[in-house]
């Protein structure tokens, strides 16, 4: 399983922004789709001068009739177009060394239908919204969270003469689209729901329904407050030590930095400026908001990719974020917990949440009529996503869980029951 975690040193390298920053106006009225959301950028980091977010156009296109779901319950969850795997050891060489590396067995499911309909439907939002991003068009589809805040947002990408070479990293195995790679790959992209630095994601492009120029693809995202109280405690640790250095004797040393990454002067007067932003994003990352932002598109635009190979080449980017307010139309959960209710878990049909530690534990579901289904052991991965942070376990399930079928959860050895 993934761990989070972030040194200062890397934070070092990422802007500190405002795009955090959400009216409550906004996030209350339901009735708009977008608001654009005005960025306030301080100022630079050591690492780079950050380019301010510009607004995009979202279009509603029409993609479902209501209530019908299928494509999404098969592509999200089900197994058209996924081959069921078997675990081996592959040998490889790493530095004249050999080395044992472990393929794990994958088995993927038909979904039940009718259980989909009863149990998924409900909560399923339809916000369909397309962004240009420089000849890719991006649109969002749908969107289904659970009562923790997991969610599974189905999109697609479309370009004429085919998705761009470079963004073939989104495939079957788990890797992510969007790298600044080949000098092709004009745009990157994030989904967060919730709260922006309180996610992780993994993205699964559908092979039985995308064509060379349209991408089915499917993010799955892990939603976890602790992991954005880190966060935010990181930045304010880097804050608070970047005040500390940026007194007056200080100017020279920071004058030289910014003046060779912006080409251009850089005054005392910015040099106020700059340290008054960071006052300013410092008393903001101390209390932070915690609202929910809804479904949140974090993208990027990369300009003159063509120039990176010549001699002082270099490229420009644009970074966006666009929001998009959700209903509060959850998923349910169900509750287990071992006889001695010390480790206790939350299952909905999409993701399980549980107080285990470890980076490796393994979790089954067993059923009422004797089945089990395998989540994870020592040579199983049968999910999506998953994310250890705050002393506990989430994990996102590469099938529907008929959570009321559930005889009981057995993780690292420990019987879960349901709670009554």
């Amino acid at each position: 399983m993934k761990r989070y975690h972030m040194t200062v040193e890397e934070f070092d390298m990422m802007e500190i922004e405002e795009d955090h920053k959400f009216s409550e106006k906004y996030l209350k009225n339901k009735q708009l789709l977008l608001e654009r959301i005005p960025t306030e950028n301080h100022g630079w980091t050591g690492a780079r001068i950050a380019t301010a977010a510009a607004a995009t156009v979202l279009v509603p296109t029409v993609v479902y009739a209501a209530g019908s779901w299928l494509g999404f319950f098969e592509g999200a969850w089900g197994n058209k177009g996924k081959e069921n795997s078997t675990a081996y050891t592959e040998t490889i060489e790493v530095e004249g060394v050999e080395k044992s590396q472990l393929h794990p067995a994958i088995e993927y499911e038909e979904p039940d239908i009718d259980y989909a309909e009863q149990k998924i439907a409900p909560s399923v939002q339809e916000l369909p919204i397309s962004i240009d991003l420089q000849g890719t068009t991006l649109t969002v589809n749908t969107v289904v969270r659970d009562a923790l805040g997991n969610a599974v947002v189905e999109y697609t990408l479309e370009r004429d003469g085919g998705i761009l070479t470079g963004l073939n990293q989104l495939s079957n195995g788990r890797t992510k689209y969007g790298a600044v790679d080949n000098y092709t790959v004009d745009y990157s992209i994030h989904f967060a729901c919730g709260l922006k630095e309180a996610c992780s994601e993994y993205s699964y492009k559908d092979e039985s329904r995308s064509t060379d120029s349209k991408w089915y693809c499917y993010a799955y995202i892990i939603y976890d407050e602790v992991m954005f109280k880190d966060h935010a405690k990181m930045i304010v640790q880097s804050l608070e030590n970047r005040l500390k250095e940026s007194t007056d004797e200080y100017y020279e040393y920071w004058r030289k930095d910014f003046e060779s990454l912006n080409g251009k002067p850089f005054t005392k007067e910015d040099y106020a400026e700059w340290r008054e932003g960071l006052k300013k994003d410092l008393e903001y990352w101390e209390n932070p908001p915690m609202d929910d932002q809804g479904l949140i598109i974090d993208y990027s635009l990369f300009h003159n990719m063509e120039d990176r190979e010549k001699e002082n080449g270099s490229f420009s980017s644009e970074d966006h974020l666009v929001t998009v307010p959700l209903e509060e139309k959850r998923v349910e959960t169900l509750s287990f917990a071992s006889d001695t209710g010390r480790m206790i878990a939350e299952i909905s049909p999409i993701s399980l949440q549980c107080s285990v530690t470890s980076d490796s534990a393994p979790v089954s579901v067993i059923f009422k009529d004797g089945t089990e289904y395998i989540v994870e052991d020592s040579e199983t991965l049968n999910y999506y996503n998953s994310l250890i942070s705050g002393g506990k376990c989430q994990i996102m399930f590469n099938r529907l869980v008929k959570i009321e079928e559930i005889e009981k959860l057995v993780i690292s050895g420990n019987e879960l029951y349901l709670v009554k």
